[in-house]
C-alpha cells in the first residue's frame, strides 16, 4: 500500500499504483491530486480549498471517514470513479463534485450552500442530509434506490432517477422533511416516490413519476405545483 502524508499549499501529486493508496490527512490548499489504484483509494480526511481531484479505483473510494474533517467544500472540484463504492463521510458545500460507482454511493452529510452535484450509481445512493442552498443535484440508482434523508429547500434543482424506490425526508420532523423554497424537484421510480412531509412555497415545482404508488405525507400547498404520473 503507498501512503502518502496531508497534500496541501498548491501541491501537485499524481500517483498509479498496483495497490491500495492511502492519504493520512487531508487535501487543501489549491492542490491538484490525481490518484490511480488497482485497489482502494482512502482519503482520511476533507478536499477543500479550490483542489482539484481525480480519484480512479478498481475497488472502493473512502474520503473522510476516519474521524475529524471528512467533508467536500471551499470552491474544489472533485472526481471519484469507483469499480466498486464510494463513501464521503459528511457534507458537500459550495463544491463541484462527481461521484460514479459500480456499487453504491453513501454521502454522511448535506448538499448545500451552492453545491453542484452527480452521484451515479448501479446500486443504492443515500444522502443522510437535506440538498438546500440553491444546490444543483442529479443523481442516478440503474438498479437501486435512492434516499435523500431530509428536505430539499432552499431554491435547489434537483434531478432523482432510480429502478427501485425514492425516498425523500425520512430523518427528522415535518420541516426536516419537505420540498419547499421555490426549489425544482423531478423523481422518476422505478418502485414507489415517498415524501415524508409537504410540498410548499409559490414557485416550488415537483414532477413525480413512479410505476409504484406516490405518497407525500403533509399534503400540497402554499402556492406550490405538483405534476405526477
Amino acid at each position: 500500500m503507498l501512503t502518502l502524508g496531508p497534500i496541501d499549499h498548491n501541491a501537485v501529486v499524481r500517483r498509479i499504483e498496483s495497490d491500495h493508496i492511502h492519504v493520512a490527512g487531508n487535501i487543501d490548499g489549491a492542490s491538484l491530486v490525481f490518484l490511480e489504484s488497482t485497489g482502494d483509494i482512502t482519503i482520511d480526511g476533507k478536499i477543500d480549498g479550490g483542489s482539484r481531484v481525480t480519484l480512479k479505483a478498481a475497488r472502493n473510494v473512502v474520503i473522510g471517514t476516519a474521524g475529524g474533517d471528512n467533508y467536500i467544500d471551499g470552491g474544489s472540484h472533485v472526481q471519484a470513479v469507483a469499480g466498486n463504492s464510494i463513501t464521503l463521510g459528511g457534507y458537500i458545500y459550495n463544491s463541484t463534485v462527481d461521484f460514479s460507482a459500480h456499487a453504491s454511493i453513501k454521502q454522511g452529510g448535506d448538499l448545500d450552500h451552492g453545491a453542484t452535484v452527480r452521484h451515479l450509481a448501479d446500486n443504492d445512493i443515500s444522502i443522510a442530509g437535506k440538498i438546500d442552498g440553491s444546490s444543483r443535484a442529479e443523481i442516478v440508482s440503474n438498479r437501486g434506490s435512492v434516499i435523500v434523508s431530509r428536505k430539499i429547500d432552499g431554491s435547489s434543482r434537483v434531478w432523482l432517477t432510480a429502478s427501485g424506490d425514492i425516498l425523500i425526508g425520512q430523518t427528522g420532523d415535518d420541516e426536516d422533511n419537505k420540498i419547499d423554497g421555490n426549489s425544482f424537484v423531478s423523481a422518476t421510480a422505478g418502485g414507489m416516490i415517498v415524501l415524508g412531509s409537504r410540498i410548499a412555497k409559490d414557485n416550488t415545482a415537483v414532477d413525480f413519476a413512479a410505476c409504484g404508488p406516490i405518497s407525500i405525507g403533509k399534503g400540497i400547498g402554499y402556492g406550490a405545483s405538483l405534476l405526477s404520473q
